[in-house]
């Protein structure tokens, strides 16, 4: 029996921040490949809940990793796991923050990204991309 799989508000900001960030700071392949893994682990770990460690930063809580940089923190209740948030290295974290000059291709891949976790329409996301990251850049200009 497969575990349905749920993700927190915060789960999904840490998200689309590594992804940003891989955006921003490396060639398109990197993300791509960092969505796979993160899809893959989550994958298996609907299939096997327990493969995560105990976790000892979150009490009740189990970790896998992602990458070398990153590790899922996740919860398990009954035949559901939620996936509370994505360890992001200090580091990144201080590029994130201060890179504020993205390409509307970059926005609207993160944005993408929420819409698809959120399950909002295709319309909205769109939208979204337009009202935050298009028309303050033509206003720049």
């Amino acid at each position: 029996m497969a575990f349905k799989i749920i993700w927190s508000e915060s789960a999904i900001e840490d998200y689309s921040k590594v992804i940003s960030y891989l955006l921003e700071s490396f060639p398109l392949f990197v993300a791509e490949n960092f969505i796979q893994i993160t899809e893959s682990r989550i994958f298996n770990l609907a299939a096997f809940p327990e493969m995560g460690k105990l976790s000892r930063k979150i009490n009740g809580a189990r970790s896998i990793v992602l990458t070398k940089h990153n590790k899922l923190y996740y919860s398990i209740s009954n035949d559901t796991i939620e996936i509370l948030n994505i360890l992001i290295p200090v580091k990144t974290r201080r590029r994130i923050l201060t890179n504020k000059n993205r390409s509307p291709l970059h926005c609207y891949l993160q944005h993408c990204i929420l819409c698809c976790y959120k399950k909002f329409s295709f319309k909205t996301c769109v939208l979204t991309v337009y009202l935050q990251c298009i028309i303050p850049r033509q206003m720049n200009v």
